[in-house]
């Protein structure tokens, strides 16, 4: 935890000479400063444009020996636009909603770690003839994770209990597609207690047991109401704790692998930083991954599958060949950059939630982003949220053209 006055600091903002935040015009390098600035600007405009009333920022870049360092880290705003809401401080915890999935790959990637199954392992060794249709059977374990199946099905979660909901998804036939959803992942978050023996959650304590002070982070079913005001509400109901829309407790233990997991950005950084040291944590000199996990999360094209239209038609999208990556996210297009950045930004990849969470990792340039809010996406809020993130990483290009070796 850090201190109010350290909190309210960083909301006043980096000041020039004249106090008034802006950038100095006699600075002939974008330093890191600089940066700094201009992101707190960007996220100041998000609130006062009421796209989120509050956020935490977390960008890692690369010194001059290459590896990473916490450059800037910004928490900014408060809880809700009410008068007299709470400073947004670091303890302060995010629903972080889809970003669990993403998370819950990365505990079956431990656990393929430490032997426990391979991610190369089919769907079927792990449930009875009975309790799956035979389509399961050919499924890897790893295209769960990369949402590489279409299932067949329309299940409102709300409408089943317990078992009800994986027996449901798991006698439903498959077919070979992308499409992101929710239904592998919730056959993962079986899978991984399956062969654990434990709770998702409980896996999920033991592989971050070693996460740094200040990197907080658990899912919902283990937070009492006592922690109501460390976690950004998203819903109008500022004392309540629950996810975004009540969802997960309703299919709670046996869908937490979608949605649940509450954590604030230096947690998601941290796991980003272990992701870019090649699996390892080296603070505490233990290894989480195997040191191929930054190659295997982005690695796994889906060219020779066909991608299903989001409006869940059931014909082949043929003329979209952009492949889809594991995990469900896409590596940023270099044809939407200049030549100059799109070298810099080759291999990035990136996730989102409803909440307006999200996001960016780059290999090649050792550079990782979080931005975290608790603005519920919609029509109006998704295009702004895109917008920022955008803009805020044009930002980074820019310091990383002036810093190409780090700062």
């Amino acid at each position: 935890m850090i201190s109010n006055s350290a909190v309210i600091q960083q909301q006043t903002g980096p000041l020039d000479q004249k106090g008034e935040g802006h950038m100095s015009s006699s600075k002939k390098r974008f330093s890191t400063g600089d940066l700094e600035g201009e992101i707190w600007r960007k996220l100041k405009g998000a609130i006062k444009d009421g796209i989120f009333p509050g956020a935490q920022f977390e960008l890692q870049l690369p010194n001059r020996r290459y590896s990473l360092v916490n450059n800037v880290s910004i928490c900014i705003g408060t809880y809700t636009y009410e008068k007299d809401s709470p400073l947004i401080m670091w303890d302060t915890s995010y629903d972080v909603a889809s970003i669990t999935k993403p998370t819950t790959t990365l505990v079956a990637h431990y656990l393929d770690y430490k032997g426990k199954f391979r991610m190369d392992a089919p769907v079927g060794d792990f449930f009875q003839t009975n309790e799956c249709h035979e389509t399961w059977r050919n499924l890897t374990v790893g295209q769960l994770s990369s949402h590489q199946a279409v299932v067949d099905l329309s299940l409102h979660f709300s409408e089943t209990r317990g078992a009800e909901t994986i027996d449901a998804i798991l006698k439903s036939p498959i077919r070979r597609g992308y499409r992101y959803g929710n239904y592998l992942p919730v056959v993962l978050g079986q899978i991984i207690e399956r062969v654990s023996g434990v709770s998702l959650p409980e896996v999920f304590r033991e592989m971050t047991k070693g996460r740094p002070d200040g990197a907080e982070a658990r899912w919902f079913t283990e937070a009492d109401i006592s922690l109501a005001r460390q976690v950004a509400p998203t819903r109008s109901d500022q004392s309540s704790i629950l996810p975004h829309d009540g969802l997960t407790r309703q299919i709670a233990p046996i869908a937490c692998g979608v949605s649940g997991l509450l954590a604030n950005a230096k947690f998601v950084s941290w796991i980003l930083r272990i992701i870019l040291h090649g699996g390892e944590d080296r603070v505490n000199g233990t290894r989480m991954f195997r040191s191929d996990i930054g190659h295997t999360l982005v690695s796994n094209v889906v060219r020779d599958v066909p991608r299903i239209l989001a409006k869940g038609d059931n014909e082949a999208d043929q003329s979209k060949s952009k492949p889809r990556f594991s995990l469900g996210m896409d590596l940023l297009d270099p044809d939407d950059f200049d030549q100059e950045d799109a070298s810099l930004i080759m291999g990035t990849f990136g996730f989102g939630g409803y909440t307006g969470c999200g996001f960016l990792v780059c290999p090649t340039m050792m550079t990782s982003m979080v931005l975290l809010t608790n603005a519920i996406l919609g029509k109006s809020k998704e295009p702004r949220i895109q917008k920022l993130r955008k803009e805020i990483w044009n930002l980074v290009l820019l310091w990383h053209r002036n810093n190409p070796w780090g700062s």
